[in-house]
């Protein structure tokens, strides 16, 4: 696993849960954390909340990380060395986690239905076959500007900017 500190993960703010979440992370890990829209971070921590996401991806950075997770509370954490390793051994700049490859993780029904439709839609619009649009996925920080932080977006934009994308699968509690 790399550095840590040149691993910045990205988790949408929803309540609770999420600050619960962050204790889940591998001990002895120093990620860089970003809560998008969510209350200021513990100052102990390398967490900061930030209002404006667009800025943190768009913008140019002095110390830019080198890969980006994007993952929500109902994502194992142990699973992190998992997804995140096809990224570092540089076998594909973006890595998706999917949930429908592993039988275990049910989905909800509006959920199975909305990746389906997604999913036709790249396959027919780009010949790229995807599984599954998930909340889970590591990237490089220039996979991340030549596509978007959004999932489908980004899954979209991909083989349009002929970046290998891997899905493996991941465990999920929805």
């Amino acid at each position: 696993m790399p550095d840590p500190q040149k691993i910045t993960l990205i988790l949408p703010y929803a309540g609770p849960s999420t600050l619960s979440f962050l204790t889940r992370l591998p001990a002895g890990a120093d990620y860089n954390i970003l809560l998008l829209n969510g209350p200021p971070a513990p100052a102990h921590t390398n967490t900061r909340s930030i209002q404006n996401p667009q800025s943190f991806w768009s913008e140019k950075q002095e110390n830019p990380p080198t890969f980006v997770v994007f993952l929500d509370e109902k994502c194992d954490p142990a699973q992190l060395p998992r997804i995140l390793g096809p990224v570092e051994r540089n076998e594909a700049p973006i890595v998706i986690g999917s949930r429908r490859l592993r039988k275990t993780s049910p989905l909800p029904l509006a959920t199975r239905l909305y990746n389906s439709i997604a999913c036709q839609f790249i396959r027919l619009t780009t010949g790229k076959v995807y599984t599954d649009i998930s909340p889970f996925r590591a990237l490089t920080f220039n996979a991340l500007q030549k596509t978007s932080p959004h999932p489908t977006k980004m899954q979209f934009l991909a083989p349009r900017n002929q970046l290998k994308v891997l899905e493996i699968p991941i465990d999920y509690h929805p």
